[in-house]
């Protein structure tokens, strides 16, 4: 059980022209507010007259010298001397109960010019409380992530995007590691050290930034450019850092789009190039190769090695038209296309492989849909590509879904898988012409697969997390909006 707090009963001993001011500070209502217990008793001083009001306000008593105030007031505990007198001090400390603490006055001056200085707080306070609330209304603001972080990487403070995006109070957070605000267990820069901005701007005492990429739960790939800012003292010491973060997701895929424009232009001037200079003679070694297959002079071995010849040269020759296909592929009539049916005729072509893998294949294919514009066809061999990916990257067997729906002005077609997935550095060069996982793939199925669609005025998304399985969607676009 806590005790009751001892009252302080105070005498005033000493003659000083300051003892006026002295008594209209422990008048002080702010005072008397905070410091409750404090009561003053009796005052023995020959100076005077005093301040009538405040004698009477306190409750206190004039006495001519201590020892009469003591006898009249034995519950004071606590004597403040404010003469400076030593001789007089020296007497008080010898005659003086030692139940009663004497201080002396200099630690009654101090006291006093300390009590002065804190009645100028509330004004300060006031200031600092408008500037720290206009300080946190500017930075709960701010849709970027903005943190606020000691040395050692732990949240000092967090911004109200933050607790919104998390759904998470701004105390959760205090204490905890930095990244625990991102949402994500700690960045990984690649195995890179002096990647991270706040490793960089710990070293330098310079602002530094840097763009880390992730897999959200939902499996998309996700950018963030993370700007950290040191924050140093009068000395020039780092105290804590600004951290901010801010999704440049949007804009990285408009930029890689771009690139992929641009190289999709040069693999263009490639393949006239190549059609020019190596599809002629290809033909012509393949032909050549024929005709002395059909020789019946020439002797077993020499037919096994041509034949050999002819095969290969078949098989650059199907490279190159796929790759003369990609870079410049034929144009396209945009017919009116009923997505459920091309969904159906390719799984009916695609279920053996299904079957064979040990792959269960699920179809829901809304009803209300409206056709889209593009070649059956086209759409088909995109839908092979997607799905022949799915069944590959699920060796061990799996589950396979398509589904259909319509959110204008897009149908969609999806491809979901429980396979192995991709890693996140796989998914950045996914759709890049060339690129594969497979040892025989050519790299052109996903590549190809996205040109045509946005040939058709569509969009293709892939969204995928490691070891969870990767879902695909064809946007093609309606050919007459849902009103």
């Amino acid at each position: 059980m806590t005790e009751p707090i001892r009252s302080i009963c105070i005498g005033i001993v000493g003659n000083d022209p300051q003892l006026e001011s002295i008594l209209q500070i422990i008048a002080n209502k702010e005072l008397i507010s905070i410091f409750p217990e404090i009561k003053v008793r009796g005052i023995a001083s020959a100076m005077g007259p005093f301040a009538q009001e405040l004698i009477i306000e306190l409750g206190a008593h004039i006495y001519p010298n201590c020892p009469k105030m003591l006898r009249a007031h034995p519950e004071i505990n606590t004597l403040l001397v404010i003469e400076n007198n030593a001789e007089l001090l020296t007497t008080l400390r010898r005659e003086v109960p030692p139940s009663v603490s004497i201080i002396d006055p200099r630690v009654v001056a101090f006291l006093g010019e300390f009590i002065i200085q804190e009645r100028f707080c509330p004004s300060c306070k006031t200031d600092l409380f408008a500037a720290q609330s206009m300080l946190r209304t500017v930075l709960d603001a701010v849709t970027d992530d903005i943190l606020l972080i000691d040395t050692k990487r732990n949240i000092l403070d967090v911004n109200k995007n933050v607790c919104t995006r998390l759904g998470q109070p701004r105390e959760h957070f205090i204490g905890q590691p930095s990244w625990t605000a991102w949402g994500r267990e700690a960045v990984s820069w690649e195995g890179e050290k002096e990647l991270d901005p706040f490793v960089r701007a710990l070293k330098t005492g310079k602002k530094s930034e840097g763009v880390h990429s992730q897999i959200n739960a939902q499996g998309n790939l996700q950018y963030y450019r993370i700007y950290v800012y040191p924050i140093t003292d009068d000395h020039g010491t780092i105290t804590s850092f600004l951290e901010m973060q801010r999704d440049i997701s949007d804009r990285t895929h408009m930029e890689k789009q771009l690139q992929q424009s641009e190289k999709m232009a040069a693999l263009g001037e490639l393949a006239t190039y190549i059609a020019h200079e190596i599809r002629n003679p290809l033909v012509s070694i393949g032909g050549f190769a024929g005709s002395l297959l059909k020789t019946d002079s020439l002797p077993a071995t020499i037919l096994h090695k041509v034949q050999i010849i002819r095969d290969e040269a078949k098989r650059l020759d199907d490279i190159l038209r796929g790759i003369l296909n990609f870079a410049k592929p034929a144009t396209q009539t945009k017919n009116t296309v009923n997505a459920n049916l091309v969904v159906e005729e390719t799984m009916q072509l695609m279920g053996m492989g299904c079957d064979k893998q040990g792959v269960k294949l699920t179809m829901h294919l809304a009803s209300d849909i409206p056709h889209v514009q593009g070649q059956a066809e086209a759409i088909k061999q995109c839908l092979i590509n997607v799905v022949k990916n799915g069944i590959e990257s699920m060796d061990k067997g799996g589950a396979l879904t398509i589904r259909t729906f319509f959110a204008d002005p897009f149908v969609h077609v999806e491809v979901t898988d429980t396979g192995t997935g991709i890693s996140k550095r796989n998914m950045e060069q996914i759709f890049n012409p060339f690129f594969s996982t497979k040892e025989e793939g050519s790299g052109l199925g996903l590549a190809m697969t996205k040109k045509i669609i946005e040939d058709m005025g569509g969009t293709v998304t892939l969204a995928s997390r490691k070891g969870k399985g990767t879902r695909v969607e064809l946007l093609l676009r309606s050919k007459k909006q849902k009103k």
